[in-house]
């Protein structure tokens, strides 16, 4: 009776209030629950008896050259998609019924794209799990551009909130260097086309190189400004520590990772694609496979990015000086 009280002096409230209940249970649950009720899917997979509905909206392939990881092996990765998909999806919803900034907006809108669409980068030839329209939607051109459009976002709002916090402190001449970080993000940008378009590895050292310069940038800087302010504000420490973790990895793992790739296809002589043509080839996707032996290198960082980088961006702002405000009732 309370709560139809409550309908009825202010239905909008209500159900604005009913929605973000919704979304948040969705966000927090979604992905354990459809990996639970996906665990039939993979028994009825093992016992060769494919859904047809699945089937139909996904279109699982073997992949025709590896001989395929078997019919388990086919049901693991289709369970894990479906996961980060209503995981992803979850996480949108969450975003949009909790915050008003547009950049957050667009980190979660494109990580949902990119789970929906995975692109296996780590092969050659680069797969797709789904495709759709003629190849379109799984293609590395698409795949590429969302990953553009959501790197630069959240470059942006590293930056943003970076700088935010400096002014917060008085710190005028290290918001400006906050600021001014961002730069080098537009030439990792164009580093990662063309070493995706070429297929040349060294490129990616380049854009992998760049990122790693452009936060070590923003974690000096927040040293800087916290060491000035007698490193008050623990809270914000939280976001430099988040910083010096991702430096950490990007020197230890990730760049040499690139390099040692790029080494190897030098010591192989590996031709690489030509620019014009290498954009032909990323407009569809042209191999399809479900292998999960194939993909599962490529899932350690998908999930970290699917699952973890929108919870990751929206904890930044509340801890920042930004403030962006959630949605009132």
């Amino acid at each position: 009776r309370r709560v139809s009280a409550e309908a009825s002096a202010d239905p909008r409230g209500a159900l604005r209030k009913a929605n973000r209940s919704v979304a948040e249970t969705w966000s927090r649950h979604g992905g354990v629950l459809a990996a639970v009720m996906l665990a039939g899917l993979a028994e009825s997979y093992s016992g060769r008896s494919k859904p047809r509905l699945l089937m139909k909206a996904a279109k699982p392939h073997r992949d025709v050259r590896g001989g395929g990881g078997g019919v388990v092996g086919d049901a693991v990765i289709w369970v894990w998609w479906c996961a980060m998909v209503a995981w992803a999806l979850g996480q949108l919803l969450r975003t949009l019924w909790t915050t008003t900034s547009t950049r957050l907006r667009i980190i979660a809108a494109g990580a949902l794209f990119r789970a929906a669409f995975p692109v296996r980068w780590g092969s050659r030839p680069h797969a797709c799990l789904v495709a759709g329209l003629g190849g379109v939607l799984g293609s590395d051109l698409a795949d590429r551009t969302a990953a553009t459009v959501v790197e630069v976002s959240l470059a942006s709002l590293a930056s943003a909130t970076t700088a935010a916090t400096a002014s917060s402190r008085g710190h005028a001449s290290l918001a400006r260097g906050h600021r001014l970080a961002f730069a080098p993000i537009v030439l990792a940008q164009l580093a990662c086309w063309y070493g995706c378009a070429t297929d040349n590895k060294l490129w990616h050292v380049v854009e992998e190189s760049l990122w790693t310069l452009t936060f070590a940038a923003h974690l000096m800087l927040g040293l800087v400004g916290a060491a000035r302010a007698g490193f008050k504000l623990e809270r914000r420490l939280e976001i430099l520590a988040m910083m010096a973790v991702y430096v950490w990895f990007m020197v230890r793992i990730d760049v040499p990772m690139y390099l040692s790739q790029w080494r190897a296809d030098e010591a192989a002589r590996v031709s690489y694609e030509a620019l014009g043509a290498g954009l032909r080839r990323m407009a569809r996707c042209r191999d399809r496979s479900d292998d999960w032996a194939k993909w599962r290198e490529d899932v350690t960082w998908m999930t970290l990015y699917f699952a973890f980088a929108p919870m990751a961006c929206r904890w930044s702002i509340r801890v920042s000086a930004v403030g962006d405000k959630k949605k009132t009732e």
